[in-house]
């Protein structure tokens, strides 16, 4: 079944080889070509050998290629940072890359009761779920093969390492090798964007390794901002930060009228049906800050926003603090389950009984990898 594609999201289209692909990112249509080539040269799809080819994409991107009517394949990068779904419809598979317009296309609109309850306590769905039955989305790093009217779903990256091993090396080594390596990042960033480089900027750790970086790499395009009340106290540090190292700083006000007020507004109506995945609620946080910085035009489509967020998975700010080892596995797996309900599954903490809680649980469980019960 041909794919639904959006408009407007970014997404390119080429035919080779007389297959149909589309795809967003910045990817060089000589690799599309090849891969084509590869598809089309057997009448016996090889997965394995699919997989192979995929692995060798790097940074963000997604693709669902139309071999012929009854065969379509989708994968997504390693961060899923571009999503795809699938949904069913009169009783084909049909993908495309946006929830809503498929939804819209489904006959039976049946809600997934454990998904909304995954949603009121965490804001997003877990897995491959979203808030409808028939309409699922890939994981990361993932890719999906329709044939025939059916569908197979295969990891061809993982960030679990089944083969761990004990490190023979010590923790100034280890904080060598990750500083090298996080610069190298920064470092592939640069190279390919001499646009104007955004960081907001806050008074935590993960924005100031972001522009200590930058200013260690000897970036001078570059520009901070920070928002909020007025004189709040990261505004404060941020400035501090950004004056020492002699880059540009704005503060964009945000007091309660004035946010009472975006909230209302057509711009945000708009911004949250264009981002609405049916699996997760939009990201808000930067979004009225950034909004006034281009009607300034402080900065432009142009420009690259480097954010923070993530700092505190890569630093291991979400494990929990185990002080007590535990003697059986049932009690382990007990406390990993509580800890994450109390981390992602809190955002109202004290509203939902121990039945839900218990409904939560068995949905993680459901959505383990298989890998991990070789660890």
């Amino acid at each position: 079944m041909l794919p639904i594609i959006s408009k407007n999201r970014g997404w390119k289209g080429i035919i080779c080889q007389n297959i149909k692909v589309w795809y967003y990112g910045d990817i060089d249509d000589l690799i599309i070509k090849k891969l084509c080539k590869k598809i089309g040269k057997s009448n016996n799809f090889n997965l394995n050998l699919f997989k192979k080819e995929v692995i060798k994409f790097k940074g963000k991107f997604a693709f669902i290629i139309q071999k012929s009517k009854n065969f379509n394949i989708a994968f997504v990068d390693r961060i899923k940072s571009v999503p795809i779904f699938v949904a069913k419809i009169s009783k084909n598979y049909r993908l495309g890359n946006s929830a809503s317009h498929l939804k819209d296309k489904m006959e039976a609109n049946e809600k997934c009761e454990k998904s909304l309850l995954s949603v009121r306590m965490a804001g997003y769905c877990v897995g491959r779920n979203t808030l409808y039955k028939n309409l699922l989305q890939l994981l990361p790093g993932e890719l999906c093969v329709i044939q025939n009217k059916k569908i197979k779903f295969s990891n061809y990256y993982s960030f679990i390492n089944t083969k761990r091993k004990n490190f023979q090396t010590s923790k100034s080594s280890l904080s060598k090798k990750f500083s090298d390596l996080t610069l190298s990042i920064f470092q592939e960033i640069l190279r390919k964007h001499s646009e104007k480089i955004v960081v907001p900027l806050s008074a935590g750790y993960d924005s100031r390794l972001i522009i200590s970086a930058l200013h260690h790499l000897k970036a001078k395009n570059v520009i901070c901002f920070s928002y909020g009340r007025k004189n709040n106290f990261e505004s404060k540090i941020a400035k501090h930060i950004a004056n020492k190292l002699n880059y540009k700083w704005h503060f964009i006000e945000l007091s309660n009228k004035k946010q009472r007020k975006n909230f209302r507004s057509n711009f945000y109506k708009e911004y949250t049906k264009f981002s609405d995945t049916l699996c997760s609620w939009s990201y808000v946080q930067d979004l009225f800050a950034v909004k006034e910085l281009v009607d300034s035009k402080i900065i432009n489509s142009e420009c690259i926003i480097l954010n923070g967020n993530t700092g505190d998975f890569i630093s291991g700010g979400h494990l929990p603090s185990l002080n007590n080892k535990l003697n059986s596995k049932k009690d382990r797996l007990n406390d990993i389950l509580n800890y994450i309900l109390k981390k992602h599954f809190s955002l109202w903490e004290n509203y939902f009984d121990n039945k839900q809680k218990i409904t939560i649980k068995k949905i993680i469980l459901e959505n383990l990898p298989k890998s991990l019960n070789k660890l």
